[in-house]
């Protein structure tokens, strides 16, 4: 929620896995964001464009227009230029989505390395909600 207005901050899941679609949006609304979901680039797409979310979390491999479609199509948009985007994606998909979005291309997590309370972390970062972690100061040691 954010703190200012009052208002939920709005989250668009574009994924057409639903065994991931679901639990990510149960998980997001439990924690008070007000959720919307594409099962395509082409529904993302159109949902985005209407809704102006806060952050758009974007799988690339979909039906009817991939991820990378979508989000080049929505950088047409002057809202779209500046939209928060936040790809899920696959370790394999990563180098392929590098090569079609170049430097422009969104911070990227691999799928399987992230579970639902991470994403949920990740996102209330990135809508600036929590804070987001100090950036590691060159040649210091990180301890884990």
């Amino acid at each position: 929620m954010d703190e200012k207005t009052g208002e939920k901050k709005k989250v668009l899941i574009v994924e057409d896995e639903m065994s991931l679609r679901i639990p990510l949006s149960e998980e997001l609304k439990s924690n008070g964001f007000e959720v919307h979901e594409g099962k395509n680039g082409l529904e993302g797409l159109e949902a985005a464009l209407a809704v102006h979310p806060d952050i758009i979390l974007l799988d690339v491999v979909m039906p009817k227009m991939s991820g990378t479609e979508m989000l080049q199509k929505l950088w047409e948009d002057p809202w779209g230029k500046t939209a928060n985007v936040l790809i899920l994606t696959n370790s394999v998909e990563r180098g392929f989505v590098k090569n079609i979005l170049g430097n422009n291309m969104p911070e990227c997590l691999i799928k399987s390395d992230w579970d639902m309370r991470d994403i949920v972390k990740k996102v209330r970062q990135k809508v600036g909600i929590d804070p987001l972690p100090p950036a590691p100061v060159p040649g210091e040691q990180t301890h884990q």
